[in-house]
């Protein structure tokens, strides 16, 4: 897979529910359909990203260097139940409650796999 550097404008930035962000990107120049084949092959992977402002002399780096080996099973399941009741959630339920309901639920199923 080839790296690839290109000048784009960030056009919004989206706070996620996983105190992440989500960042929209539009390309400086018109692409050829090849170059936007290489970028599309990078959607939902991993990359390494620099912000660096074309404009400005870059004085000093701020790394974000935290462990991105993602989340734990148990923090990724908890995340997306979350937004599963956002998404579903009958008004006046607490999300607790929600996902007391939904662990007992997976819970039983696999007890239901035991001899």
């Amino acid at each position: 897979m080839k790296a690839i550097r290109l000048n784009t404008t960030i056009t919004s930035v989206r706070s996620r529910s996983d105190d992440s962000l989500g960042l929209s990107l539009v390309t400086a120049t018109e692409l050829s359909p090849e170059q936007m084949v290489e970028i599309i092959k990078l959607k939902k992977i991993q990359i390494d990203t620099i912000l660096n402002p074309t404009q400005e002399k870059v004085v000093d780096m701020l790394v974000i260097d935290k462990d991105v080996e993602h989340k734990s099973p148990s923090k990724r399941l908890y995340n997306v139940l979350y937004l599963l009741w956002k998404q579903y959630g009958e008004e006046g339920n607490y999300y607790n409650d929600y996902y007391l309901k939904k662990i007992e639920k997976i819970i039983d199923h696999f007890k239901s796999k035991l001899d």
